[in-house]
């Protein structure tokens, strides 16, 4: 489903976060939707906690929340849920902790500063392929959490970089001050 770019109202934030509240629920009981799009359509953090409750449920389930606003608490709740959830954890890549060393090795303050460059991250989870006939193998990853922009992404991170989580992120951070 793709409900990308709306740009709502920041004025009207209550109810654009009532209305999320009501489609996460939504999605959590019906399963056959495999993915959501709900990038720049300023929700707050009552919208964000509803996506949360809804990674704790399906961890089937794929979206993109770049670009809507997140507390640092709400950021914390939606590391909690794909912590929380076993099928957000399953066996991919141990890529987090080769990007925390690397980087943070090279970025003068430690884990800190490392974490204040970082912008968006985004999670995939399970591996798939399907046989697109002789010789042809199709092969993606499934993501989980697309993208999350802001300062959400440092308290995800701090989540997962302690652990040795089988998520992989892909990172995108800033140069320079």
């Amino acid at each position: 489903i793709d409900l990308s770019g709306n740009e709502l109202s920041v004025d009207k934030r209550r109810e654009v976060d009532e209305a999320v509240r009501h489609l996460a629920e939504a999605l959590r009981l019906h399963s056959a939707v495999r993915f959501i799009d709900l990038r720049q359509n300023n929700l707050g953090d009552e919208g964000m906690r509803a996506m949360a409750r809804l990674i704790r449920h399906r961890g089937d389930i794929g979206m993109n929340l770049r670009h809507n606003a997140m507390s640092d608490g709400v950021a914390r709740e939606i590391a909690d849920a794909i912590y929380a959830n076993p099928s957000c954890t399953q066996p991919v890549l141990r890529y987090l902790a080769t990007v925390k060393k690397r980087l943070g090795e090279k970025t003068t303050g430690g884990e800190e500063r490392l974490f204040g460059y970082l912008t968006h991250i985004g999670i995939h989870r399970s591996y798939q392929s399907r046989w697109d006939g002789p010789g042809r193998v199709r092969a993606w990853w499934r993501p989980l959490l697309i993208s999350v922009y802001s300062a959400g992404t440092q308290q995800i991170l701090r989540k997962f970089h302690k652990e040795e989580v089988n998520l992989v992120p892909f990172l995108v951070w800033r140069v320079g001050d």
